[in-house]
C-alpha cells in the first residue's frame, strides 16, 4: 500500500480528537492570542488527530449563512510584507531572475521564526507544522516508496515542486542579507512547504493578494464544503462563512480545487479514498500496432 500519511481525509467523517497536553495549551495561547487582536470565532475549535493532523470543528451548532472566523489584518501575512522585510528588500534587489510570491512569503515566515517568542505570531507558529515528512509530504519519502509512483502524473509533480523549491533557494541563497541569517535548504524548505499548504487567493482593496491566515489555514478539504472565505474591505479582515446548518463537532472545512489525488499529494500531502477528479494518461504508439 501507497504510505500515505495519517491526515488522510474523509469527507465528514468524525474522527476522536487526540488529548495532548502542549498542543492544548498551545491552541489555548493562539486563541488568546487572535481574540486579543480582534479575532472572532466563538463556535470554532482548532483539534488535533494525530500526531501532526489538525483540523477546525464546530463546538457549537451553527446556522446556514453565519459568519465562523474573523480574522483582522493585523494578523495575516501577506507577500507585500515579504518584499519590505529587509531580506526580502535584499532579495527583490540582488536575486537574479523572477522570486516567486510564495519565496516572499517563506522569507516572512523565516524572519518571524527565528524571532522566536519575541515574534508577533510567536503563538500561531506554534501550532504549526514541523516536520513535513510526518505531514506525509512525498518529497520525503525514500526511493522505494516513490516506486509505488513510478510513471505517474503524481511522481512527476512531486519531483517539479522539489526541483521548484531548490532552484528558488538556489537564487537567493547567495544574496547578502540571506546569507547573514545563518538559512539553510531546510529551512527553506520548511517554510516553502508551510506556504505551499496554507495559502489564500483573496482580492484586498481590489488587488488579488496570496496570504497567510492563522486558524482559518487549519481547515481541512472537502469537495463539499460548508464553507465559503475571502477578504472583506469593510471590516479589514479575513471572514469565513458557512452555506449550510452545521451540528457540534463536524469538520468545518474548505475546498483546495478541484483537483485529482496528483495533486493533492505533491501538494498537499494527501490523498482522498474516493476522488472523481482522479485522472490517468496513458501513452501509445502513433504507428498502427497492426502495420
Amino acid at each position: 500500500p501507497l504510505p500515505f500519511p495519517s491526515s488522510i481525509l474523509f469527507p465528514l467523517r468524525k474522527i476522536m480528537a487526540i488529548k495532548d497536553d502542549e498542543f492544548d495549551q498551545n491552541v489555548k495561547n493562539l486563541s488568546k492570542w487572535l481574540r486579543k487582536n480582534g479575532a472572532a470565532f466563538p463556535k470554532v475549535e482548532l483539534s488535533r488527530y494525530a500526531e501532526e493532523g489538525r483540523d477546525l470543528r464546530a463546538k457549537e451548532c451553527i446556522k446556514a449563512n453565519e459568519e465562523i472566523i474573523y480574522v483582522p489584518r493585523k494578523c495575516i501575512i501577506e507577500v507585500q510584507q515579504g518584499k519590505d522585510c529587509k531580506v526580502g528588500h535584499a532579495v527583490k534587489n540582488e536575486a537574479k531572475g523572477w522570486v516567486s510570491g510564495h519565496t516572499y512569503l517563506a522569507i516572512r515566515m523565516l524572519m518571524e521564526r527565528d524571532l522566536g517568542a519575541k515574534s508577533f505570531f510567536y503563538p500561531w507558529f506554534k501550532v504549526l507544522p514541523k516536520d513535513y515528512k510526518a505531514q506525509g509530504m512525498p518529497q520525503y519519502w525514500t526511493d522505494d516508496q516513490k516506486k509505488e509512483l513510478k510513471h505517474t502524473k503524481t511522481l512527476a509533480k512531486t519531483n517539479a515542486v522539489k526541483s521548484a523549491i531548490e532552484e528558488m533557494w538556489e537564487r537567493i541563497r547567495t544574496v547578502s542579507a540571506v546569507k547573514k541569517t545563518g538559512w539553510t535548504l531546510k529551512d527553506f524548505c520548511w517554510a516553502r512547504y508551510t506556504v505551499l499548504t496554507r495559502t489564500f487567493g483573496v482580492e484586498i482593496n481590489g488587488k488579488d493578494a496570496t496570504v497567510m491566515v492563522p486558524l482559518a489555514d487549519m481547515a481541512n478539504h472537502e469537495f463539499e464544503r460548508p464553507s465559503r472565505w475571502k477578504y472583506d474591505d469593510a471590516k479589514k479582515g479575513f471572514v469565513v462563512k458557512v452555506v449550510r446548518d452545521i451540528e457540534v463537532g463536524i469538520n468545518l472545512t474548505d475546498t483546495y480545487g478541484s483537483k485529482g489525488n496528483d495533486s493533492f499529494l505533491p501538494f498537499y500531502g494527501f490523498c482522498l479514498e474516493k476522488n472523481e477528479f482522479n485522472q490517468a494518461r496513458f501513452t501509445f504508439p502513433l504507428k498502427n500496432s497492426n502495420g
